[in-house]
């Protein structure tokens, strides 16, 4: 069967034999096809991928041919004895072209998946695990995603997606690195990323910090003066800060920030970037890392909201000066609306939008997970112990699980559930602590329900309406409490036209009535 790698220069074979074409065009439909590996792509995307915005009037005519070269090249390599032909492997579909191919034929499938248990390794305190599933997902890169490929403007965007997700990856690994006390080994990989990445606000941070425990403070601090010199790795006159996954883009026409649902952080939003791009929506995505958690796991969290609004607030005003959308899931709606109030009594520009999801309307009783400790869970699908606390955890963890927000794996993996589940009960006291509860806030607001949401019914999302002066719409997506992650699709057709509608409008400041 094909075997293709993009993490790097285009390769496919199947078997010994190669089936890259050599000419320019063909390249192009073949990267797209194998980057949407196993999903169809429409003729109209390869259109635009080959030619742009001004396709010749026999565009669909040479696109089949250049299918037809690529399935004569597959054909040869398979040979006549194959069970499979060339058609059954590059499909003609009723909206286009798809190309089938197991998960692990291709390179980038790997890395998302080693990357993925990373992460989760990462979340669990796992750092040592972490660090090395996440070493053998970069081995995996051997240069610039398709780097003999001429791109066009649909797999342009796909490369970016790509190093977007390689750059994190580095950065979760630095991170889990310098906790493990590695600063030293790291100090030439930061320095010449750092030196390539100008502009990458995290990979300066940690190179400054890999200087520092290495007993070269003076270099540290002059990088530090270096970057404020200069108006910091962004570009412009923006503060640094720890709050923001990446660095905000200086002229996009509106931002998004996305708030995390309790014990989640800001890789539930890693994809956003790339998935509004291929919608048409012009935003710059701009997920919110909170203390506590996946790169800051190592500071103390907040089980209080107000003081976690004040110095969002304080943290994020220069970006939250500009054009503007909040979105926060669960316990992220909780938090945007407390930020929204904040703001508002003091003058400040409020955003244009807050597309709330998942959350209670403030003046009812937030929601309640587990029991407290007076379940009647023993304990024995995982090694907790036997008091009432450890019981607690586990009628958590398996709440949790029920609502579709963990992996039921983890329920045999206890040492990592001890390190995750503290996140998810500071989080939970975050939302005991008391939200705002006053008027209505001066800006629009979208609701999003789960139909299947056995934690925050549909009506207990919908009681928001109470707290819009702008107007307030609803909308019910198939799915649970976290149809963020199992229906991100659905959920993300909804927010690009929101985007959209709000991605022209000038700047809302609270002193409106």
């Amino acid at each position: 069967m094909i075997e293709i790698a993009v993490l790097g220069p285009l390769n496919a074979r199947v078997g010994p034999a190669s089936v890259v074409p050599s000419a320019r065009k063909p390249r192009q439909v073949l990267a797209l096809l194998a980057l949407n590996r196993g999903n169809p792509v429409g003729v109209s995307a390869l259109v635009d991928e080959l030619w742009g915005d001004r396709p010749p009037r026999s565009a669909e005519a040479t696109l089949h041919t250049y299918v037809k070269q690529l399935r004569r090249m597959i054909g040869s390599a398979l040979g006549p004895d194959h069970v499979l032909g060339p058609k059954d492997v590059l499909r003609r579909v009723p909206v286009g072209y798809r190309l089938d191919a197991p998960p692990d034929a291709m390179d980038v499938s790997r890395f998302e998946r080693l990357a993925s248990a990373g992460r989760a390794a990462l979340e669990a305190g796992a750092d040592a695990e972490g660090s090395e599933l996440l070493v053998g997902a970069l081995r995996l890169w051997r240069g610039p995603a398709l780097a003999d490929v001429s791109p066009g403007p649909v797999l342009r965007a796909e490369v970016l997606r790509l190093e977007e997700l390689r750059l994190t990856a580095l950065e979760e690994r630095f991170g889990a690195e310098l906790r493990l006390g590695r600063h030293r080994a790291l100090l030439g990989e930061l320095t010449a990323l750092a030196s390539r990445y100008p502009l990458h606000e995290s990979l300066h941070a940690q190179l400054m910090l890999a200087l520092h425990r290495s007993g070269r403070s003076w270099q540290s601090l002059e990088l530090f003066r270096g970057l404020r010199r200069d108006g910091g790795p962004r570009g412009d006159a923006m503060t640094m800060t720890d709050y923001l996954a990446r660095t905000p883009q200086p002229h996009a026409p509106v931002r998004l920030l996305c708030f995390p649902f309790a014990g989640g952080g800001a890789s539930a939003y890693a994809r956003w970037q790339h998935e509004l791009d291929t919608r048409g929506a012009s935003v710059d995505v701009l997920p919110v890392r909170l203390p506590g958690r996946e790169g800051r796991s190592g500071e103390p969290r907040f089980t209080e909201l107000a003081p976690l609004v004040e110095e969002l607030d304080e943290e994020l005003d220069e970006v939250l000066a500009s054009p503007h959308l909040l979105y926060g899931h669960s316990m992220g709606a909780l938090i945007a609306y407390a930020l929204i109030r904040r703001r508002q009594e003091r003058g400040a520009p409020l955003p244009r939008a807050a597309l709330l999801a998942a959350y209670r309307a403030p003046h009812l009783p937030p929601p309640r997970l587990g029991s407290d400790g007076d379940s009647d869970a023993d304990g024995s699908d995982a090694d907790f112990g036997s008091d009432a606390e450890s019981d607690a955890d586990f009628d958590l963890a398996r709440a949790l699980v029920a609502l579709g927000g963990l992996p039921e794996a983890l329920l045999g993996h206890p040492e990592w559930l001890r390190a995750l589940l503290p996140v998810v009960r500071d989080d939970l006291a975050l939302c005991a602590s008391g939200g705002p509860t006053g008027g209505p806030v001066r800006v629009p607001l979208h609701l999003f329900a789960g139909a299947d949401d056995s934690l925050v019914r549909v009506p207990e999302v919908t009681a928001w309406r109470r707290y819009a002066a702008r107007g307030c719409e609803v909308r019910v997506l198939p799915g649970g409490h976290f149809f963020l992650r199992t229906h991100e699709g659905w959920l993300l057709d909804e927010v690009a036209p929101l985007v959209r509608r709000y991605g022209g409008l000038g700047t809302v400041h609270a002193a409106a009535s």
